[in-house]
């Protein structure tokens, strides 16, 4: 079933395409899949379905499973842009976004999409591999550090134990000299 949200798009991209009453120099194919599925990716072009005013700029919008073909009275530059799991391409040309050209842009935004989801996954990784690398340095510091301080204070103590015992038995001495004399 289609959810609620790829409704309202199919709606906001058909109303946003027809609000404006400008004159243009081409045709663009107009339906959407929830009503007529020859308006599929795999679209079956026919008369039927070309728009009667002219178009500055065609476009095919999909999210999900939901296709969307328009004319837009805006010139839009040629080319593809997603958001979310929506996505939509442009194109400036008689009837083209019923085109194969138009499938091999979403397919390439779609492409682009996944690469960048695969370079931002490895910056996450190398940040989260960073985050873990100084983690483990402040640690190993710490315990280093705690090492160090230890062995330290025992040399210290043993130090300050000869020379107090040192100091002892040379006083115990000097008092049995004394005490001898």
């Amino acid at each position: 079933m289609v959810g609620s949200n790829t409704v309202l798009f199919a709606c906001a991209l058909v109303a946003l395409l027809c609000v404006s009453n400008v004159d243009a120099a081409f045709k663009c194919y107009e339906c959407e899949s929830l009503t007529n599925s020859s308006c599929s990716d795999k679209f079956t072009a026919s008369s039927s379905l070309e728009s009667a005013a002219t178009c500055l700029s065609c476009v095919k919008g999909k999210q999900g499973d939901v296709v969307v073909r328009a004319c837009s009275p805006i010139a839009l530059s040629n080319g593809c842009t997603k958001v979310g799991e929506a996505a939509a391409c442009y194109c400036d040309s008689e009837l083209c976004n019923g085109s194969n050209n138009m499938a091999v842009s979403m397919a390439t935004l779609l492409g682009a999409t996944l690469v960048t989801d695969r370079q931002t996954d490895r910056q996450t990784d190398r940040q989260t591999d960073r985050q873990t690398d100084r983690q483990t340095d402040r640690q190993t510091d710490r315990q280093t550090d705690r090492q160090t301080d230890r062995q330290t204070d025992r040399q210290t103590d043993r130090q300050t134990d000869r020379q107090t015992d040192r100091q002892t038995d040379r006083q115990t001495d000097r008092q049995i000299i004394i005490v001898a004399k």
